[in-house]
């Protein structure tokens, strides 16, 4: 898992140096995103590459990492905003 997105109870990391989020907040921005995206963000959390991404989606390697990047942007606007 990317260590920048992992859910609150997976982070090894102390409480003033990290904004966590929760899983369940976690899987309800997932759940918000279209089909595709939802596949792009799935497999990067469980560690694919874009490479390996683009394979299994069949989406340009651009669009997968300006997905990822757009998601990311959100999740630390949550966590920002906590």
């Amino acid at each position: 898992m990317r260590n920048h997105i992992i859910p609150a109870q997976n982070r090894p990391c102390e409480e003033e140096e990290c904004a966590t989020i929760s899983m369940a907040e976690l899987e309800n921005k997932i759940k918000k995103l279209d089909t595709t995206r939802q596949e792009i963000v799935s497999c990067y959390i469980r560690g694919f590459t874009t490479d390996e991404i683009a394979q299994i989606s069949g989406c340009s390697k651009y669009d997968i990492e300006a997905t990822i990047h757009h998601f990311i942007e959100q999740i630390h606007d949550i966590v920002a905003s906590e």
